[in-house]
């Protein structure tokens, strides 16, 4: 049980909520960056129909789906740790966990 006055301990929650909130917003961007751009530019490229050339897509998508995985994993984690919140939970292992990836 933590020693921390109880308006931090709410402040943490909120800050905590608020790092995986962001995450949300961030992964859902990233996947409509995928699903409404680069994917139709890829399918238009395939069939000869590309408004812009292939190495453009390449050079302006370079690590989008690196980054939309990456980031997905780790809105997983911090999904699970904050709906299992208690004043004794800590988010920091899973970013120093996820550095290594």
């Amino acid at each position: 049980s933590s020693s921390l006055p109880l308006r931090l301990l709410v402040l943490r929650t909120r800050v905590v909520r608020e790092i995986l909130s962001s995450e949300h917003i961030y992964v859902s961007n990233l996947r409509v960056l995928i699903e409404v751009f680069l994917q139709p530019l890829r399918r238009a490229a395939e069939s000869g129909k590309s408004i812009i050339p292939t190495e453009d897509i390449r050079r302006i998508f370079s690590n989008l789906e690196d980054l939309y995985a990456y980031n997905a994993q780790l809105l997983e984690k911090l999904d699970a740790r904050v709906s299992n919140w208690s004043v004794d939970s800590l988010i920091g292992d899973i970013f120093l966990d996820m550095v290594g990836k």
